[in-house]
C-alpha cells in the first residue's frame, strides 16, 4: 500500500512539473486564458455513493498562493470556516481543479477533482475521502461548487 501511494505522488507530481513546463512555455496566464479562476469563496454540496444522495455542504474558501503545488502559479491554499480544521492545497491547470487535503486532527485525508463550468459555478469529477491510518474509504462521489459572494 505504501509503494502505491508512492507511485501515484510521483505521478501528481511529475504531471504537474509537464503542465507547468507546458504553461510557462506557452505565453498562457497561470490558469490559462479565459479559463475562471477558483480563487474565492464556494459552497460544496456533496453526493455520496452508490446512490448519489445529497450529503454535506461546506465552505469552502480558495486562497492564491502562487507555486504553492510543485511550483505552478495557479495555486494555492483553502480552508473550510464550516468545518474546523479542513484545509489542503489546491491547484487549477485550465479549467480542471484538484484539492486535496486533511481534517485537523489527520486522520481523514481527502481529495478532489473537477472542472470550472464558468465563474459561478465548477463541479466534482470526483472526490475521495479516506482514513489516514488504513487507507480505508470514508465516503466518495461528485460534487458541486457555486460560488458564494
Amino acid at each position: 500500500m505504501k509503494n502505491s501511494a508512492k507511485i501515484m505522488t510521483r505521478l501528481l507530481f511529475v504531471s504537474l512539473l509537464m503542465a507547468a513546463a507546458i504553461g510557462s512555455t506557452s505565453g498562457l496566464s497561470p490558469a490559462l486564458a479565459g479559463s475562471p479562476s477558483v480563487v474565492g469563496r464556494w459552497a460544496v454540496t456533496f453526493f455520496l455513493e452508490p446512490t448519489r444522495s445529497t450529503g454535506a455542504t461546506q465552505c469552502i474558501v480558495f486562497t492564491s498562493v502562487p507555486g504553492t503545488v510543485a511550483g505552478v502559479p495557479s495555486s494555492g491554499t483553502w480552508t473550510s470556516p464550516s468545518f474546523a480544521g479542513w484545509s489542503g492545497q489546491w491547484i487549477q491547470l485550465g479549467d480542471h481543479v484538484r484539492w486535496f487535503g486533511r481534517t485537523g486532527t489527520g486522520a481523514l485525508v481527502t481529495t478532489e477533482s473537477g472542472n470550472m463550468e464558468n465563474a459561478g459555478n465548477f463541479g466534482g469529477v470526483s472526490f475521495n475521502h479516506f482514513l489516514s491510518s488504513t487507507a480505508a474509504t470514508s465516503s466518495a462521489g461528485s460534487w458541486l461548487a457555486r460560488r458564494v459572494k
